[in-house]
């Protein structure tokens, strides 16, 4: 564990290097009472072993992917394009209103921006606006990058939440080793 938690933690700072995203957006947990009303709801943070398994899982889907593409094996790939034009308008004059001038362009000018308010109180709402404004990434039988990952190649087979197309890629695999 202690060599997989180095590896990790390497994986995860090449990866920011690349050009991922790296926005801290607290995951938040709610606690319903017997009538479906919110009785606690409280801010979970990323542990050190989500971290990790986070990133091994993130490897094997690239890897999955790269075996996929290198045997020519149609297969549903996870995608996730960069904004357009409006969107980086929008989130300009949304990261404008929160006092924070800057209009971003690329990959970077985004983790510059959430380097810059991490640890503030404008860190949730910054990410917000940045978040907001990106494009929802989807599954596509088209290859293309993945522009919050920064991955050029990419697909869902690790899902904790078994989803149908994460299956097919299953199958591909299956289909591809023989």
């Amino acid at each position: 564990l202690g060599d997989m938690d180095g590896l990790s933690r390497r994986l995860r700072e090449k990866r920011i290097r690349n050009g991922a995203i790296d926005l801290a957006m607290p995951e938040v947990k709610c606690i319903l009472d017997a009538q479906g009303r919110a009785e606690k709801i409280f801010k979970r943070g990323a542990n050190e072993a989500y971290n990790l398994i986070e990133e091994f899982m993130l490897l094997a889907n690239v890897a999955v992917a790269e075996f996929l593409v290198a045997r020519n094996c149609p297969s549903l790939f996870r995608i996730h394009p960069a904004p357009g034009e409006e969107q980086w308008a929008q989130m300009a004059m949304d990261l404008q209103v929160l006092g924070i001038e800057v209009v971003p362009s690329d990959r970077q000018d985004l983790n510059d921006v959430a380097h810059r308010v991490r640890g503030t109180p404008l860190e949730y709402a910054g990410n917000l606006a940045i978040l907001r404004n990106l494009k929802r990434a989807t599954y596509s039988s088209v290859l293309d990058e993945h522009f919050g990952l920064a991955f050029e190649k990419y697909t869902h087979f690790t899902s904790p939440i078994r989803r149908y197309p994460d299956l097919l890629v299953h199958r591909q695999i299956k289909a591809a080793e023989q």
